[in-house]
């Protein structure tokens, strides 16, 4: 199963060039010139920039994350992403699983209904040069069980595709520290007016300023 028309590749940062290649998909564009949102302006949306670090140290495994984005909660729900679709009227339905099972089956059921999904994963676990260490997202729009065949669409201008197992591997995260099995589909929101796009910048720049003035997390952590 593909979906069909599918041909939106390509990006820099990993949360936004996913969420802007579905949008444009899905043919949402912005008010303010008619075309499909670009990646800075969604960046911007959800808060911009950012500094901050997380190390997570076990018996076996170090990683340091660095954070340049502005700095989110993420817990069943992607903090970033999800202010984004929110301030754009997007509706997000955010799909989890407990086994790669559930996920495979729940991944399949969105590709049926002609979804493209939006997959969380680590970059460790890909065969293609991905984000170092963290997490990533990447863009299922086909799976093919009889050529064990995975059509991905990432941050290369071309079209990918990995296997059935290694897309399972990633989505597992056992090496990336990231949510397992979480994945998120979109639904086009009615037009968003002229109105609504300078809110949802404006809720942006002050998220972006209040995080560099004030830090972020617990007190005392900057």
């Amino acid at each position: 199963m593909k979906v069909a028309h599918y041909n939106q590749f390509g990006g820099r940062q990993i949360e936004t060039a996913a969420l802007r290649n579905v949008l444009a998909h899905l043919g949402v564009t912005a008010p303010h010139n008619g075309r499909p949102f670009t990646e800075e302006m969604l960046f911007g949306i959800g808060g911009g920039i950012g500094l901050g670090y997380f190390v997570y140290a076990s018996a076996d495994f170090v990683s340091l994350t660095l954070m340049s984005r502005i700095t989110t909660e993420e817990s069943k729900r992607p903090g970033f992403v999800g202010a984004i679709c929110a301030r754009l009227g997007v509706e997000a339905e955010v799909i989890t699983a407990s086994n790669n099972s559930a996920a495979e089956k729940k991944l399949k059921a969105a590709l049926a209904q002609d979804r493209p999904v939006i997959v969380w994963v680590s970059p460790l676990s890909l065969p293609y040069h991905g984000t170092p260490n963290g997490y990533h997202t990447s863009v299922v729009y086909g799976i093919d069980d009889e050529q064990d065949q995975v059509n991905i669409a990432d941050r290369s201008l071309k079209p990918l595709t990995v296997t059935r197992a290694q897309l399972a591997a990633a989505r597992d995260n056992r090496l990336g520290g990231g949510p397992k099995f979480r994945a998120m589909t979109l639904t086009a929101p009615r037009p968003l007016k002229m109105a609504g796009l300078k809110t949802a910048i404006k809720q942006g720049i002050r998220d972006c300023v209040d995080q560099m003035n004030n830090g972020f997390g617990p007190p005392g952590r900057t």
